[in-house]
């Protein structure tokens, strides 16, 4: 790893990651299994296949303002930690990736992300706000698994030139996607997988395709 924090404390005595160049480590950039602020970091070139620049698996996570580019894939926030102010792009997979650890997910909250396979992969319990995606050669958005009443996908500009810009999985469950603007060239504005509507609730979406 290039840096590796695990603490177990509050958030107002978290560890701090500030102004760092962290780049071309074999495996994971920065990896954090605690209370943490990652902030104002260069995080590119982790590029061996499954790793991460950033990894945040905490409530008391916030991952905010850094670079996070070139590497396989960019960042993966569970357990109700929050990534938002963010530059993800050029990553050769998944920009941003929620994982479904206990029950929580994580929060993704203004942040730009582009130039990736897929912009963000949601596997559950995602909170997907105010975020501009375009740009990524795949899929913009893929929702899978479940999520609560709390668990907004709203107010996200998607753009995709190729591609779907919100795809539904098969076991998708529970997603609400209101008021985001998807735009797309050629491919779907939204694709649900007919075993991902369950509990869907859709509603005050622009939605354009050339």
């Amino acid at each position: 790893y290039g840096i590796y924090t695990r603490y177990n404390g509050t958030a107002a005595n978290r560890v701090v990651i500030r102004d760092n160049l962290v780049h071309d480590n074999a495996s994971h950039g920065i990896y954090s299994t605690g209370a943490v602020w990652i902030v104002d970091n260069d995080v590119y070139g982790q590029t061996n296949t499954g790793t991460y620049g950033v990894i945040a698996y905490n409530a008391n996570a916030r991952v905010e303002d850094n670079d996070i580019h070139g590497n396989y894939h960019g960042i993966a926030a569970d357990s109700g930690a929050l990534v938002t102010g963010n530059e993800i792009y050029g990553n050769s997979q998944y920009g941003g990736f929620v994982g479904s650890g206990s029950g929580s997910g994580a929060s993704f909250v203004g942040n730009r992300i582009y130039g990736n396979s897929y912009g963000i992969v949601d596997a559950g319990y995602g909170h997907i706000v105010n975020n501009v995606i375009y740009a990524n050669t795949n899929v913009g958005l893929s929702l899978g698994w479940r999520h609560n009443a709390g668990d907004l996908i709203s107010n996200n500009t998607i753009y995709q030139p190729v591609g779907d810009a919100v795809r539904l999985t098969n076991n998708a469950q529970d997603v609400r996607l209101f008021n985001n603007v998807l735009w797309v060239a050629a491919g779907y504005g939204i694709n649900a997988d007919p075993g991902g509507v369950s509990g869907l609730l859709s509603d005050y979406n622009l939605i354009f395709t050339a």
